[in-house]
């Protein structure tokens, strides 16, 4: 080298050895960084809508039970095929949520209509859209029914069962979003991928909140929990039972937003006053058959009929016993 050459004639034996050293070390540290992983050391993040099923519900309806159809939403919106719809919000704050009423109105893809009603979590509502075709009672979101919303769309999606952190790297890096079934919650929930960390982290979009503070909430945005065997001092996912994986096609197809819903009780007005009656009636028709025959083992099977009865009226909201997030 010219200018070390002219450092040696004029005796700067010392400045020609540093600057050849660091030089060396340039070099060497340049090729280090050039085979490294690309994405080794950093955290990659996909951009995709974030949406609560508590509070980007409508206030009518309990979403304590959607954090599947939820999280099917989210990933629609991500590609683009859900046109917004969108409407206000009061709770926690004022906001406007641009795809909720998907989550709960019926909606077409072409031929195909979301119309198919499903009770809420309080068994008081019903539900349309991805919530009524993805939700059964007593189950949860069926992994094979959010494949199929996928499918209808134009998607490729299949259910993974064997999920590893080596797949979901890869499916992130290729800037598509993962649907996972974990163990969150002891019933489980499900949460949609949208990133990771290097020392395996999964961000996640939450649908019920950030799980450090307590479900439910309306920050679940790209909160970062540690994978299954992880400590990293974050909430854990436990156990990440199934990806839903989801690939776009060339054939992707756009949904249709139709009337916006209203509130539809799972027991109509007219039904609970007809019932309140036949109830009413039911006791009249015991007290005056008890004084009528003035028997004591009348009036005890009344007092226990009574109980039954009272019973069965408490339960008329139709609860299907399950509790927890799906």
């Amino acid at each position: 080298m010219l200018f070390c050459i002219k450092y040696l004639l004029g005796n700067e034996v010392r400045h020609c050895v540093k600057r050849e050293l660091i030089i060396t070390l340039f070099l060497v540290l340049s090729i280090a960084f050039s085979s490294a992983s690309p994405n080794e050391g950093k955290s990659v993040v996909l951009e995709v809508p974030y949406v609560n099923q508590r509070y980007d519900v409508p206030e009518w309806f309990d979403g304590r039970y959607s954090c599947g159809p939820i999280s099917v939403v989210m990933v629609l919106a991500y590609y683009g095929v859900l046109p917004l719809w969108p409407i206000n919000c009061t709770k926690p704050f004022l906001h406007t949520s641009l795809y909720r009423q998907y989550i709960v109105c019926k909606f077409k893809v072409r031929d195909f209509i979301f119309d198919e009603k499903k009770p809420d979590a309080s068994r008081e509502h019903f539900g349309y859209g991805v919530y009524g075709y993805v939700y059964t009672p007593e189950v949860g979101a069926v992994w094979s029914k959010m494949v199929k919303v996928f499918e209808i769309f134009g998607f490729k999606a299949y259910v993974d069962t064997t999920p590893t952190w080596e797949e979901l790297v890869a499916e992130i890096n290729a800037g598509r979003p993962v649907i996972l079934s974990t163990q969150l919650t002891s019933s489980g929930h499900i949460v949609v991928a949208v990133g990771y960390t290097s020392d395996r982290g999964v961000i996640v979009n939450d649908p019920a909140g950030d799980k450090r503070m307590s479900y439910f909430n309306y920050n679940g945005a790209k909160v970062v929990y540690d994978w299954p065997g992880v400590n990293n001092g974050r909430v854990n996912l436990v156990k990440v039972k199934a990806f839903i994986i989801v690939r776009p096609t060339e054939k992707l197809k756009k949904a249709e937003p139709l009337n916006p819903c209203k509130p539809e009780e799972v027991i109509s007005l007219e039904a609970k006053i007809i019932y309140s009656l036949l109830f009413f009636a039911l006791i009249v028709a015991l007290i005056a058959t008890a004084i009528i025959y003035k028997k004591v083992f009348l009036k005890k099977k009344l007092i226990n009929v009574l109980l039954v009865l009272a019973g069965v009226f408490s339960c008329a909201r139709f609860s299907d016993g399950a509790r927890g997030l799906y």
